[in-house]
């Protein structure tokens, strides 16, 4: 019966384990999602600020703003065909090239360029950790059940949409162990109510023993 029960604590101490870190691991892969979106959308809005300098200067062209949106995938292609169409502009107007909130503009958003190629190495470390991690055995077995999807890698340059990476952040494993809680209280109860009501039958039992010896 020992060995059982140590056995059991031995289980249950590393499945704690590998759950922290499966979860420690989904919140990093969060948090370089957001990281990458922030920069993408960052991109975007030096864009857009860029087209309102080129429309002082090419207002017969027909530029078109981009809009943010949770598909930050298709944000920063859009961006970046922008940035093409803008700088293929730039020839045919030297003026605007020669622009110094232009030539600000085009500086940060090469700066902010690398700082979403670095933003998307780092989400896919991060990925790749995780996901490795959720397959390990035994976790492979229930990992989707606890909802720890796949994390999703990112190709900029795909035409696939990227969506927002999601966990149940523990709330499985609560509902899970608040339905043990309650089941377990249930149990008890019922345990001493039955214990309680068997009592009851004894003490009735010893009385009319009691009052049988009397008469």
């Amino acid at each position: 019966m020992f060995l059982i029960v140590l056995i059991l604590i031995i289980i249950g101490v590393n499945f704690i384990k590998s759950y922290n870190r499966l979860q420690a691991l989904a919140q990093k892969v969060k948090s370089s999602n957001s990281d990458i979106k922030n920069a993408i959308f960052r991109k975007v809005e030096l864009t857009n600020k860029l087209m309102e300098i080129a429309k002082g200067y090419a207002n017969h062209e027909k530029l078109i703003f981009i809009k943010t949106s949770e598909d930050f995938s298709s944000a920063y292609k859009d961006s970046s065909e922008s940035l093409a169409h803008l700088k293929s502009l730039s020839v045919h107007f030297p003026e605007l090239k020669a622009n110094e909130n232009y030539l600000d503009l085009s500086e940060k958003i090469t700066t902010n360029e690398d700082l979403i190629m670095e933003r998307r190495d780092a989400y896919n470390m991060a990925a790749q950790s995780y996901n490795a991690e959720r397959l390990k055995f035994p976790f492979v077995l229930f990992s989707s059940s606890l909802g720890f999807r796949e994390a999703p890698y990112l190709d900029l340059e795909s035409n696939q949409k990227i969506d927002e990476f999601t966990t149940d952040d523990g709330e499985i494993i609560k509902d899970i162990f608040r339905n043990a809680a309650n089941t377990t209280t249930d149990f008890t109860k019922k345990g001493i109510e039955k214990i309680q009501k068997t009592a009851q039958n004894i003490n009735k039992k010893e009385e009319v023993e009691d009052e049988e010896k009397e008469e």
